[in-house]
C-alpha cells in the first residue's frame, strides 16, 4: 500500500522502534533494581524480626517461656521454620517442627555439626538426647565434647540462601549473637507473587507505550510533513497555463520550508521566462511564415495551371505546391498549440449543435472514405448543445476522423457515434476504426506532440505528429478529455467527452 511506503510512515516506525528499544532497556533496568530492592527489603524484614528474636535469649533467660513465646509467634505463620542454637551451653533453645527436623536435611546453609540431621553420604550423628532440650544436665556422664560450629555461624555474621523444599521456593537465613545461633526459612511466595504482578505490568506497559508512541510519532511526523504536503498540493496544480503562479510558506514555517519555498519559486520564475521566450519564438515564427507560404502556394498554383503542356513540369509543381500545403497546415497547428500553452487557445465561447458540427464533417469524410474503399458510419443523437469555439470543435472532429481515415486500410471500417451521458451531463463522442494494433509502449504518446508510432515517418502514412496534440488542447480547453479506450487487432477506439450545455 501506498502509505506503507510513505515517509510520514517511515518516520513513525523509525521513531517508535528507537523509543522501544530505549523502553525496553530502562524496563529491563528498573526490573533489576525492583527485584534488588524488594529482595533486599524482605531480607532487611526478616534480619530485623528474628534478630529481635535472638536479642531475647540471654543465659539466665526463662527458656520454658522464650520457647511458648515463640510456638504461640509461629502457630499464626506456618510459613517460617526455625531453630535456636545455644553454642555456650551446647543444647538448642528452640525447633519448629520439632517432631520432623526432615526440612534440615537439604537446608542451603551448613548447620552446627552435633545439631545436622542424617545425610545419605555421611555417617549419623547423633542429636541431643530429650534431657538436653528441657535443659536438665544429664546424672553420672560426662560432659559432651563442644560441637564443631562452622563458619558461617562465627559471632555476628548473617548469611542468605534461596532454597527450594517441597516444591516451594523459601529464603533461609543464619545469624549468630552472643553465643546464640539462629537458623530460620521464610516461604518466599508472597515476594514472588509481588515480583509476578509487577513484571506483568512491565511488559504490559511496553506494548501500551509503543502504541502511544507510534500513534503521537504519526501526528507529529503528519504535522512536520504537513508544510511540505501543502508545497506539494500548490506545486501540482501548476500548469504550462499557469506557471506565474508562486508558492508561498507559512509565516510560521520552518526555515528550511522557507528556503525550499525560495528556490522553487526562483526555479518557476525561471522556467516562466524560458517557456515564454520559446512561446513568442513559436508563435512569431509560425506568424510570420504564414505570409511567405500563403505566397508561395498561389505563385505554385498559378504555376501549375500556367504549365499545361508541359506535365512533368506541372507534376513537380503540384508536388511543391502540395509540400507548401502541409507546411501551412504544420504552422497553423503550431500557432494553436502555442495559444494553448499560453492559455488564450478558446476564447470565441458560444452556444452550438455540436449534432450539426458532426454530421457536416461525417457528410465529409464519408465522400473520402468510400474513395479509400473504407466503409463509414456515423450517428448523432439530435440536439446536442454544448459551449464553445465552433472552429476548434469542428478542427477537433475533423482530426479525428482524419486519423482514423489514414491509419485505415482498404476494406475496413469507420464508426462515429455521439451521443448524450445524461448520467453524468455530458456529450459522449467515440471513433471506432480498423487499424493495425498501436503498440502498448506507444499508447501512453499518441497526445504528445510530434509523435508518430511510424519512427521513420515515412510519407506512406501523411501526417506531422501534431493532430492528435492539438485534439486534446481543444478537448480540455472545452472542459473535456480524450482518451484511447482499445488498440488491438479488432480496431482502435477513441473517445471524447464534453460537458452539455445546461
Amino acid at each position: 500500500m501506498k502509505i506503507f511506503r510513505s515517509l510520514r510512515f517511515r518516520l513513525a516506525i523509525l521513531s517508535t522502534t528507537i523509543s522501544g528499544l530505549v523502553i525496553v532497556t530502562l524496563l529491563y533496568f528498573l526490573w533489576r533494581v525492583i527485584v534488588s530492592s524488594i529482595e533486599a527489603e524482605a531480607d532487611l524484614k526478616m534480619s530485623s524480626r528474628f534478630g529481635a528474636i535472638l536479642d531475647q535469649a540471654h543465659p539466665r533467660m526463662n527458656v520454658q517461656a522464650f520457647r511458648r513465646d515463640l510456638t504461640a509467634t509461629l502457630s499464626e505463620d506456618p510459613s517460617v521454620l526455625l531453630y535456636i542454637y545455644d553454642g555456650m551451653k551446647d543444647k538448642i533453645l528452640f525447633q519448629s517442627d520439632a517432631g520432623s527436623a526432615d526440612w534440615m536435611g537439604d537446608f542451603p546453609l551448613a548447620l552446627p555439626e552435633t545439631l545436622s540431621p542424617p545425610h545419605p553420604r555421611a555417617p549419623r550423628i547423633p542429636t541431643a538426647p530429650p534431657e538436653r532440650l528441657l535443659g536438665a544436665a544429664p546424672e553420672n556422664k560426662a560432659p559432651p565434647k563442644r560441637p564443631k560450629i562452622p563458619r558461617n555461624l562465627l559471632e555476628g555474621s548473617t548469611n542468605y540462601a534461596d532454597w527450594i523444599w517441597k516444591g516451594k521456593p523459601w529464603r533461609a537465613m543464619q545469624m549468630s549473637r552472643q553465643g546464640f545461633h539462629l537458623t530460620t526459612a521464610v516461604e518466599r511466595g508472597p515476594i514472588l507473587d509481588q515480583l509476578q504482578r509487577i513484571r506483568w505490568f512491565l511488559l504490559l506497559s511496553i506494548p501500551v507505550s509503543l502504541t502511544l508512541i507510534a500513534t503521537v510519532a504519526w501526528f507529529v511526523a503528519d504535522r512536520a510533513l504537513r508544510p511540505i504536503r501543502e508545497l506539494s498540493d500548490t506545486a501540482s496544480q501548476i500548469t504550462a497555463k499557469g506557471l506565474n503562479h508562486r508558492l508561498h510558506a507559512s509565516a510560521h514555517s520552518d526555515p528550511e520550508i522557507t528556503a525550499l519555498t525560495e528556490v522553487l519559486n526562483a526555479m518557476m520564475r525561471r522556467l516562466e521566462r524560458s517557456f515564454h521566450s520559446a512561446n513568442r519564438f513559436s508563435a512569431d515564427v509560425s506568424h510570420e511564415l504564414q505570409t511567405p507560404i500563403s505566397i508561395l502556394q498561389l505563385q505554385a498554383r498559378q504555376l501549375e495551371e500556367g504549365l499545361t503542356s508541359d506535365p512533368q513540369a506541372a507534376e513537380t509543381v503540384g508536388i511543391i505546391r502540395s509540400e507548401v500545403q502541409r507546411l501551412k497546415q504544420i504552422t497553423q497547428s503550431l500557432m494553436l498549440l502555442s495559444r494553448a500553452d499560453t492559455g488564450t487557445l478558446a476564447r470565441n465561447f458560444h452556444q452550438l449543435d455540436l449534432s450539426k458540427e458532426f454530421q457536416t464533417a461525417g457528410e465529409d469524410f464519408e465522400i473520402l472514405a468510400q474513395a479509400a474503399e473504407i466503409n463509414f458510419h456515423a450517428e448523432a443523437e439530435e440536439s446536442i448543445i454544448v459551449l464553445g469555439d465552433t472552429t476548434l470543435l469542428r478542427q477537433m472532429i475533423t482530426n479525428l476522423f482524419s486519423n482514423a481515415l489514414k491509419y485505415n486500410h482498404p476494406g475496413g471500417f469507420i464508426e462515429a457515434q455521439l451521443r448524450k451521458a445524461k448520467a453524468e451531463q455530458t456529450a459522449y463522442l467515440t471513433i471506432k476504426n480498423t487499424s493495425d494494433p498501436i503498440p502498448i509502449k506507444d499508447q501512453p504518446l499518441v497526445f504528445e506532440r510530434f509523435h508518430r508510432v511510424d519512427k521513420s515517418r515515412s510519407r506512406k502514412i501523411d501526417g506531422f505528429g501534431l493532430g492528435l496534440s492539438l485534439t486534446r488542447e481543444i478537448v480540455e480547453a472545452h472542459g473535456g478529455t480524450v482518451t484511447l479506450l482499445a488498440s488491438d487487432e479488432n480496431g482502435t477506439i477513441f473517445a471524447v467527452t464534453l460537458p452539455l450545455m445546461t
